[in-house]
């Protein structure tokens, strides 16, 4: 499990014989224990690769209210102002979409 920032950690699990990477938003307990929260996205190895070849492009600061969108299956939405980054990644599900929001202080 990689940290992305602060409580965002990607990490890649087999189930089903299905290899599958994550995106997902943890917290942390009492004792300072890292729990998953539903809060995050899945993809395949080929969706997250072109996911991250795409984000070396990703400017929150200069295309405010920009989106992308990887193989049908991800969509970055780029929701900052001149204040504050704030992203939402949805996946595609059967019929609706799921998202994580983050929103952090403005870092320039």
């Amino acid at each position: 499990m990689d940290n992305l920032g602060g409580l965002l950690f990607v990490s890649v699990n087999t189930f089903q014989k299905q290899i599958c990477v994550h995106i997902r938003l943890y917290v942390k307990d009492d004792r300072g224990i890292l729990h998953p929260t539903k809060d995050g996205v899945s993809m395949k190895p080929e969706v997250w690769r072109a996911f991250r070849g795409q984000l070396s492009s990703f400017r929150p600061y200069e295309k405010f209210e920009s989106a992308f969108i990887v193989k049908k299956d991800i969509c970055l939405f780029n929701l900052s102002d001149k204040d504050n980054e704030c992203v939402s990644i949805h996946s595609r599900g059967k019929i609706l979409f799921s998202n994580y929001s983050r929103k952090v202080p403005a870092q320039r």
